[in-house]
């Protein structure tokens, strides 16, 4: 498995109009893509959030990001985030097991 995990800060608008983007745009792209196992994305705050995409291997994390750059530089600018995003984890990775459910938190 592939991991790459950044971080970003926003500029310009809102966060949850950044996570509501990035929920309808980028999000299924993403789950359709070859190879994809999870894509999540958190604000920790009001101006920045982390994006984590966890595919079975680097190539096909490539693939996904291709098909995702024209929607993603839209959002980029929308959003006035700097670019590059800080890269937190880029590798393999190995996971033994996950438990729980995903829950929405809106503040």
């Amino acid at each position: 498995m592939h991991q790459r995990t950044r971080r970003g800060t926003i500029s310009t608008g809102l966060m949850p109009d950044l996570l509501l983007r990035l929920e309808n745009e980028i999000a299924p792209i993403a789950s359709t893509a070859p190879g994809f196992i999870g894509y999540f994305a958190v604000a920790t705050d009001d101006l920045t959030f982390v994006s984590t995409r966890v595919f079975r291997d680097r190539e096909s994390l490539e693939a996904e990001t291709q098909a995702t750059l024209a929607v993603t530089n839209s959002i980029v600018d929308e959003f006035g985030i700097q670019t590059p995003l800080e890269t937190i984890v880029d590798g393999p990775i190995g996971v033994l097991r996950a438990y729980g459910p995903i829950e929405e938190f809106t503040p």
